[in-house]
């Protein structure tokens, strides 16, 4: 160990990562945490084994890094994220790079209780691009073509935007909870989007269709598919009729991508019933309200994000609040311990003389 030390305080500027000039931006930039990258050298360790004989994994890995920056700021916590690929991957990224997602598909969600949504805007022709750098395109073509279709039907059926949302959360005494899942896609040419819909009826069998017994209903229109575990959900999402104007959308718009996730709906719509459950629960929400994502857009050669992680409490700083939350589950953690150690050193597992009046303290509070 000390003879790493020594090589490391005596490395050469040259010999270091300052002479990397995606780490030298990165290190410009204002931040509370830097992080940095390289998928590179997962590849050449070897550790994708038959993996990379198989297909062109040099042209994804080579020169494939990321780097992310990290803000603690009062009430949120803001992480700004940058991913480079290989030579061959950047050119792609740069020629088929995304506009901007499309804000109708989102304000079409049928429902206003809203646990997490993600939109995309993509150029279908590039994901056959890709497959053709990976050497992935004619095995691709092999299973499509035992479905009766061709990347080129995706490519032409395929206007390039994406939607996948979940709302409405139940949840009772005894099941686990349950969720409506809607999926969208904007459609080119509806001719070929019909045949992807042949195909997917094939695939999915009695799955698929829009019947009582279906577990999964479809419906489209001139403009949209929509796919959804709810058939009133996949038709109110296609009539167009909900105009959810969500407040969040103005923040994550005008990139090829954006998310949400309603931190608040979600653990309110699952609430435990132990106590240790219980303790977790409102130790939580009480701290986390929310999360926003945007970007996507190619810029500097890189694909640029934003995720915006937001606290109940907007007034403190996020990382001494994520101190505070942090011995809080550690206590919870450790009286979780405590308790089912009691319980197998009673004579019996389940003892109904065992009352339960677990309390927590809170750092910071007598």
């Amino acid at each position: 160990m000390a003879g790493v030390a020594a090589s490391l305080i005596s490395l050469k500027e040259g010999e270091s990562l300052a002479k990397d000039d995606h780490f030298t931006e990165l290190m410009k930039t204002t931040g509370d945490v830097h992080m940095f990258y390289n998928a590179q050298y997962f590849n050449a360790a070897g550790n994708l084994g038959a993996m990379s004989a198989m297909v062109n994994m040099d042209k994804l890995t080579n020169g494939a890094q990321a780097t992310a920056t990290v803000n603690f700021d009062n009430g949120k916590i803001n992480i700004d994220l940058k991913s480079y690929g290989s030579k061959e991957l950047t050119e792609l990224m740069k020629k088929y790079s995304g506009d901007s997602f499309d804000k109708n598909m989102v304000k079409n969600i049928p429902s206003k209780n809203l646990a997490g949504m993600f939109a995309l805007n993509f150029k279908p022709e590039g994901l056959k691009e890709f497959l053709k750098l990976m050497n992935l395109d004619g095995l691709a073509n092999i299973g499509l073509a035992q479905l009766g279709i061709t990347l080129d039907d995706f490519v032409n059926a395929n206007k390039g935007d994406i939607l996948f949302a979940v709302t409405d959360i139940r949840k009772d005494s005894i099941a686990p909870p349950t969720a409506t899942y809607v999926f969208s896609a904007s459609i080119a040419d509806k001719n070929a989007f019909n045949k992807l819909i042949d195909a997917g009826k094939k695939a999915g069998g009695p799955m698929m269709g829009n019947t009582v017994s279906s577990n999964i209903a479809f419906n489209t229109n001139d403009k949209y598919f929509v796919l959804s575990n709810n058939k009133d959900a996949s038709d109110t999402y296609l009539a167009g009729t909900a105009n959810n104007s969500f407040p969040f959308l103005d923040n994550i718009s005008g990139g090829p991508m954006g998310g949400y996730v309603n931190f608040q709906y979600i653990m309110n719509s699952m609430k435990p019933t132990d106590s240790i459950g219980i303790l977790t629960h409102d130790a939580s929400i009480k701290m986390w309200d929310n999360m926003l994502i945007s970007g996507g857009n190619f810029s500097d050669g890189g694909i640029k994000q934003h995720w915006e992680i937001n606290l109940v409490d907007k007034n403190t700083n996020s990382l001494k609040q994520l101190n505070t939350y942090a011995g809080i589950m550690s206590a919870i953690e450790k009286k979780k311990k405590e308790k089912d150690e009691a319980m197998w050193r009673s004579e019996d597992v389940i003892n109904p003389a065992f009352k339960d009046t677990t309390t927590i303290a809170v750092p910071g509070t007598k």
